[in-house]
């Protein structure tokens, strides 16, 4: 009797501390650490190795199966809010365009979004708000958009309430919008199908690596026993630690969450502008004057020596400070670039809702309060040459000409045509360069995509490092103890 309580009570105190998910997961920790303990035990048998490198091995998966686990478990999470993001998005747009007022169109997404914890939040986000409160509104909402960062979703929320104050047709701006997160959507599961692949020649590469292995070690002949050696057992240990750290850094690169990796904000964006635009070279070189004085050091004391090793390194080291600022100044302004196309549809669209019922100049100085952080400078900047010389051309010309963007160029055209009264069907031109915007857009983030799967091709490679790591030390042994016994 007393130990039937003893276990009702276990099994109570086991459900509180360890939930039903908990137990689950370390559940299938174990089987995962089990079956490859099991693998490693038959890989002994196969290699020969003894007890203290079967140890070694299986201390190194005993730490990474909960690690791989952690990681596979993340990336369901983010696929998760990825997925419920996306659809809020998608019926927003939707709802807005058929009501014109957020809250309205939030009640109805709230009606169709059955997941959690999403659902939850939007009608918690509900309760907070009233009708005609559009300061409390933006307030409430920046809520969502700090547990779902990123600049697509608080550049929605701007634009809905841009259109609730402004008012006008939005129509095609929301078309605009639906085009470019169905772009979004469709280039993420492209990206995570192609990591897939990656990842699956990365584990082809790792059992690969083995069997070559297995097979130089089996064609060995028998009177010559390179396993009873030190060297033979670190060689393995070597392999197996490589081959599980390319699994662990594979299983790394898949755990990208679409949401973080194109969110910044501002203070991040002012930060950017401020490197870029006030960029020295001069400044960079005293930067890094004790790190050359160093390297010179070096290079002298190897000249006088005549250190070969010492001087490649020294060399190599002064070339790398040679190039960075160079390197530094253009990834810099990559990245400024990406955030300027990224941000320019949105304040092109509010200019265009402006034009419908105010002048070009009008429409600019009244988008100033809300325009994006990176675009501010360069606005005020054109304003005043604006109100220097309403009639010229050159405050057009002038706008963001160092970052040769065509888009910009070509809508800066539009506007000067459409200031002079030159212009005709002002909506499908907007329309036209927004659409062309959003396809250079989504061809810079292909190309980003792109390099990722490059860095996963890397490690598909790895483990052909680690053949060498075991065959190199291998073969030697096998030289040096062959070259013995034929003496004898």
């Amino acid at each position: 009797m007393r130990e039937r309580r003893w276990l009702r009570a276990a099994s109570r105190a086991r459900q509180v501390y360890f939930p039903v998910q908990v137990q689950g997961a370390m559940q299938q920790i174990w089987i995962a650490v089990g079956v490859m303990l099991a693998a490693v035990l038959f890989l002994e048998w196969l290699f020969q190795f003894r007890m203290q490198t079967m140890l070694a091995i299986g201390i190194m998966i005993v730490i990474e199966a909960p690690l791989l686990y952690a990681m596979h478990q993340k990336r369901e999470e983010y696929k998760e809010r990825f997925s419920a993001i996306t659809g809020y998005m998608e019926q927003m747009l939707y709802s807005f365009r058929a009501h014109k007022k957020v809250l309205t169109a939030l009640d109805e997404t709230i009606e169709v979004t059955p997941k959690e914890p999403l659902r939850s939040q939007l009608m918690k986000l509900r309760r907070e708000l009233f009708y005609g409160e559009q300061a409390q509104a933006t307030e409430v909402l920046k809520k969502l958009e700090d547990a779902y960062p990123g600049r697509r979703l608080p550049r929605m929320h701007e634009f809905f309430f841009k259109v609730e104050s402004l008012g006008g047709e939005c129509e095609m701006y929301i078309d605009l919008l639906l085009e470019d997160l169905r772009l979004w959507v469709e280039r993420e599961k492209l990206q995570e199908k192609a990591m897939k692949s990656r990842l699956i020649n990365v584990l082809l590469s790792v059992l690969i690596s083995i069997l070559i292995c297995l097979f130089v070690e089996k064609i060995i002949p028998g009177d010559v026993e390179i396993s009873r050696h030190v060297l033979y057992q670190l060689s393995g240990v070597g392999m197996f630690g490589m081959d599980l750290l390319c699994l662990l850094v594979a299983a790394r690169m898949m755990m990208q969450d679409p949401l973080s990796k194109e969110s910044m904000d501002k203070e991040q964006v002012v930060r950017l502008y401020e490197r870029v635009t006030g960029y020295s070279y001069k400044k960079e070189w005293k930067k890094q004057r004790k790190l050359l004085v160093i390297v010179a050091g070096c290079l002298g004391a190897a000249i006088y020596y005549s250190e070969i090793s010492l001087l490649v390194i020294a060399m190599g080291m002064l070339l790398i400070l040679i190039i960075k600022p160079f390197i530094t100044r253009r990834i810099g302004s990559r990245k400024l670039i990406q955030l300027i196309r990224s941000e320019y549809s949105i304040w092109l669209m509010e200019v265009g809702m402006l034009l419908q019922e105010t002048t070009v100049q009008e429409a600019i100085r009244r988008s100033l309060e809300r325009a994006p952080v990176v675009l501010k400078p360069y606005i005020v900047k054109m304003l005043q040459e604006l109100s220097d010389n309403p009639i010229s051309n050159h405050p057009y010309q002038n706008f963001m000409k160092e970052y040769n963007l065509s888009q910009i160029q070509s809508s800066m055209k539009m506007l000067c045509a459409i200031s002079k009264g030159g212009a005709s069907d002002v909506k499908e031109q907007v329309r036209a360069l927004i659409h062309q915007n959003t396809l250079a857009q989504d061809a810079d983030e292909k190309e980003k995509n792109e390099n990722r799967q490059g860095g996963m091709y890397a490690l598909f490679l790895m483990p052909q490092i680690a053949v060498g790591v075991k065959l190199i030390p291998d073969m030697l042994l096998f030289l040096l103890l062959f070259l013995r016994t034929t003496q004898f």
